[in-house]
């Protein structure tokens, strides 16, 4: 089929119209300007030459100008536009400095910048979550804020010997880290002879050295043991006597020599929580109070290994009525930390403490202690302080009977929550909580029955032990906890630790055992 033919142009018309520019036109307002004709190469029909006449019938092929007669901005023309590119590399590659939007490539904008970035998803980088590409888009690495948890393992037991075993049931961390992922573990050995013992682990859990006695008194009745580890691997741990009256003592070990064994407090005292700040101190927050006089929280911060008879005591709880439940030292890598206990009617508060121990305002979390223990336990709080912004989380159960993780920043103002637990229980007694160096977060707690048993205590109810580990940003790890240990009556207290290599370690006694699992962590390929 041959071209449509092309209508011959009325050239000397156009011209006129160009000399006649004020006359009105039915153009709908569009009005061109024609300051010059432009020239035209269509042919002379008469010689067949080029013809140098002007025409205005078609635009002009040449390249289009701006207001000052320069060629406007075209990205990939190797030519910067300082009014709208921030590059021209004059090239479509995407993978260099500058992206073929002339935009300067950068970590964040989803795509890789080869040589310079591992990876890049945008808004996909996420600084914890696993498999992904993290923030400074690099590929996920132990070490990177990333949680790289295993699952917890098998259950270890301590070689603790023969006679029977007990643990501590008012008061958290019978288990503390070293920075070298070492931990040690504390127990008590009953019967006629009762001991406070104690024992090094390896990152694995396996025993180091020999189990060390810190106590040991015929017909005494020893409870409760705590422990605080240095980041040396130096420890202490408190116990309670219960021959005469209720007194908290502390004993501290240095290169597995224990030093002689002291009062902590020189009153009635027990449900002792410690912590050792980088400089070697004590932290110690306890419950003490006079006869027919209400449970306050007391504490006391000094040098355990040099000069133990330090500062007394202060009393940071303020109640008329009731007893509080029992404290927890939540401790800040540069020596500040937080205390946080259950009031008498239940509700979890806390209270910060800087080094010289000026006090922060005490913070109601609208959080409560999980109940159900016997007359011989007090329920626990768990509470930790996140190394790398100060944010406190504390754990406990709302008022819908959840068990739920709150984070609090470092104005203490509420910055979010998450259920701990999708299966809610009628009593959550014993819950402890640890950080790793990157703010994740592993929660270890007992409960017991379901939400419409009547019973005031877990003694005729079915228990369960979970662990369960969540990133900084409170996402749970795992869609489910794992379960630690089930029984029938009233759950066995169990503790944790997190050392600063990421490694978990969950301590508990079942019969006469010392217990210990592992969670340990797996890096990336």
């Amino acid at each position: 089929m041959s071209a449509r033919p092309t209508a011959a142009r009325p050239r000397a018309w156009l011209l006129v119209v160009a000399v006649v520019a004020p006359a009105c036109f039915s153009d709908g307002g569009y009005h061109p300007q024609f300051d010059t004709a432009l020239p035209t190469t269509e042919p002379d029909t008469s010689t067949g030459a080029p013809s140098t006449g002007t025409t205005a019938s078609e635009p002009a092929t040449t390249t289009p100008t701006t207001t000052t007669g320069e060629p406007p901005a075209v990205c990939g023309d190797g030519v910067v536009d300082p009014v709208s590119e921030a590059c021209d590399d004059g090239n479509r590659d995407d993978g260099d400095a500058c992206l073929n939007t002339c935009v300067a490539a950068g970590c964040g904008d989803g795509v890789v910048w080869l040589g310079v970035e591992e990876c890049d998803l945008g808004a996909g980088n996420h600084p914890s979550a696993p498999d992904t590409c993290r923030p400074t888009c690099t590929l996920p690495a132990c070490g990177d804020g990333g949680l790289y948890a295993g699952p917890l393992g098998p259950v270890r037991e301590i070689a603790a010997g023969s006679a029977p075993i007990d643990g501590g049931d008012d008061a958290p961390r019978m288990i503390g880290a070293a920075d070298d992922g070492s931990f040690v573990v504390v127990w008590r050995v009953t019967g006629f002879l009762e001991k406070i013992s104690a024992q090094r682990l390896d990152p694995a859990g396996a025993a180091l050295g020999d189990i060390v006695e810190l106590a040991q008194q015929p017909l005494m009745q020893l409870r409760d043991p705590v422990v605080a580890v240095a980041p040396n691997g130096d420890y202490a741990v408190a116990w309670e006597s219960t021959l005469e009256t209720q007194q908290a003592f502390v004993r501290s070990v240095a290169a597995d020599m224990p030093a002689p064994e002291f009062d902590l407090t020189g009153m009635p005292a027990g449900s002792v929580s410690l912590a050792l700040d980088p400089g070697a101190a004590l932290v110690a927050a306890y419950l003490a109070g006079g006869p027919n006089q209400p449970q306050q929280v007391y504490l006391r911060r000094f040098p355990v290994f040099t000069a133990p008879d330090g500062p007394d005591e202060q009393q940071i709880s303020q109640h008329d009525v009731g007893d509080a439940t029992s404290p927890t030292v939540a401790l800040h890598p540069d020596g500040s930390f937080l205390v946080a206990w259950g009031e008498p009617d239940g509700t979890i508060v806390y209270r910060r403490f800087a080094v010289d121990l000026t006090a922060g305002p005490r913070v109601v979390t609208d959080l409560v202690v999980g109940g159900g223990t016997n007359n011989n336990a007090t329920p626990w709080t768990g509470a930790a302080v996140r190394p790398s912004d100060g944010a406190a989380i504390v754990v406990g159960r709302d008022r819908d009977g959840h068990l739920v993780l709150r984070q609090f920043d470092a104005r203490d103002v509420l910055q979010g929550s998450v259920q701990v637990d999708d299966v809610d229980a009628r009593y959550v007694p014993f819950v402890d909580l640890a950080s790793d160096p990157w703010g994740n977060l592993a929660v270890v707690w007992s409960a017991c029955g379901a939400p419409a048993d009547e019973q005031p205590h877990c003694g005729d109810l079915a228990s369960v032990s979970r662990f369960r580990w969540f990133r900084s940003d409170l996402v749970p790890h795992t869609e489910a906890p794992a379960e630690v240990t089930t029984r029938m009556g009233m759950p066995r207290p169990l503790s944790l630790a997190v050392a600063p290599t990421g490694v978990a370690a969950v301590s508990r006694i079942e019969g006469d055992n010392v217990l210990v699992h592992m969670s340990p962590v797996q890096c990336p390929p």
